[in-house]
């Protein structure tokens, strides 16, 4: 069972003063005149590598998860289910922006994956493996890991595929 990735672009812009059509015609402004505030960098956002939960098969009709942590990647198999082996991937993240600014990356609380009958489960408690005041480097890049938790229903069967939308904002 796999997810596809995908990357939602947020581009910061602060409002900026709009000066009127006629310099010469508009009134002087009384006292110093401010300049207009500095446009950031736009924030880039790359996906490096899909989140991966791998093969796994039910034991009983019972269902149960699959959780991949985002720091390290490692993959906890519960429930009914067991693992068959595979590659699993947490997810990674290159964002590019302006250097030493504090970024908010948005993940969803849940995304549903979809096979092609029809049939779906269910992608929770997806986190990253980012400290709470994240901030881009010197260079204005920083790279972060995600996981989460695939929920397998009793009647899950198939392969699995989804998006999970990322935004990332500076602060």
């Amino acid at each position: 069972m796999q997810t596809s990735r995908v990357a939602s672009l947020l581009l910061f812009v602060q409002p900026i003063a709009v000066a009127a059509q006629c310099r010469l015609c508009a009134p002087r402004p009384a006292g110093p005149v401010a300049s207009p505030a500095p446009v950031a960098k736009p924030i880039e956002v790359e996906i490096e590598t899909a989140l991966d939960f791998s093969r796994v098969a039910q034991v009983t009709g019972r269902g149960g998860r699959v959780v991949i942590d985002p720091a390290t990647g490692a993959r906890r198999v519960e429930g009914a289910l067991t693992d068959l082996g595979g590659g699993t991937l947490r997810g990674q993240v290159h964002v590019t922006g302006e250097p030493m600014r504090p970024i908010r990356v948005i993940l969803p609380q849940r995304i549903t994956l979809a096979s092609a009958d029809g049939s779906s489960v269910e992608v929770t408690n997806i986190k990253t493996d980012l400290p709470a005041d994240a901030r881009l480097g010197a260079g204005g890049t920083l790279t972060f890991g995600f996981g989460g938790q695939l929920d397998v229903g009793a009647a899950a069967v198939g392969s699995y595929h989804g998006r999970i939308p990322i935004s990332v904002e500076y602060q």
